[in-house]
């Protein structure tokens, strides 16, 4: 499985400016697992040279992306299968690419 198609089983849209900000991070950090321990040096500086945007901005792209689809009763279902347990709240955005990530280590094709 890769990085989009996890996110779009999840529900994300690619109408969201983040998304394609969301999917590169997630495979940033599917790939070194360590940088989500210095999330905005390792993956925002990272995307945000890839995708032309500040650090700042990529994280609150990847914020909104992760709020708007938290909305959806889909989107929380599918987060619940994919980290194995119920989730009351909506993850932090360090929280979702840890999982989303850790998801795709794991399904690797």
């Amino acid at each position: 499985m890769t990085a989009d198609e996890l996110l779009r089983y999840m529900g994300f849209q690619g109408n969201y400016r983040g998304y394609k900000q969301l999917l590169f991070a997630v495979e940033c950090v599917a790939e070194d697992e360590d940088s989500i321990l210095n999330v905005y040096k390792c993956v925002y500086e990272v995307v945000g040279l890839r995708t032309n945007a500040s650090v700042k901005s990529v994280e609150k792209n990847i914020r909104t992306i992760i709020k708007a689809s938290w909305e959806k009763e889909h989107t929380r279902r599918q987060f619940e299968i994919i980290s194995g347990y119920p989730c009351e709240e909506k993850p932090s955005t360090s929280e979702f690419l840890d999982i989303a990530a850790d998801y795709l280590r794991k399904h690797k094709d």
